[in-house]
């Protein structure tokens, strides 16, 4: 089944967002770690917690994703991606992630994780949550009610 068109164009500035996120949080990764944190946002948007509004309003939420944050060395980076024309095809990788997450198209390889960190750091809030994967260098958790 084609998705509307209308919920496509309708959606076009979250599908960037995205885009964006997944460079500036997951770059190294291979695709399926790309996807992963594209489908934690995912995950957040249609959760029974109050993670923000939307899709902007999730990715967007203060704290929360380290490469919109004002002291974060990757949100100033994220401008080669749009202004580098060398960058073009690697955003074309991500820009495709992204599309096919908000859609839902395919599986989600978090099990429904709301919640991300790199391998290694180890913040309080994970001991509130329970893990659900490992892919590339990320840890994936979400609350057990979830």
């Amino acid at each position: 089944m084609k998705p509307e068109i209308e919920y496509l164009y309708s959606g076009i500035l979250s599908i960037m967002l995205l885009s964006m996120l997944i460079w500036g949080e997951a770059r190294g990764e291979i695709d399926l770690g790309k996807s992963a944190v594209a489908w934690v946002v995912r995950n957040r948007v249609y959760a029974r917690r109050d993670y923000g509004d939307g899709w902007e309003g999730v990715m967007l939420k203060e704290k929360q994703f380290s490469c919109f944050n004002g002291e974060d060395v990757n949100k100033e980076r994220m401008k080669e991606i749009l202004f580098t024309r060398s960058m073009w095809g690697k955003f074309r990788e991500c820009f495709g992630i992204a599309l096919g997450v908000y859609l839902g198209i395919g599986d989600d390889p978090t099990k429904g994780a709301t919640h991300y960190t790199v391998i290694g750091l180890k913040p309080l809030w994970r001991l509130k949550m329970v893990e659900t994967v490992k892919i590339g260098n990320h840890v994936f958790y979400k609350y057990e009610d979830e």
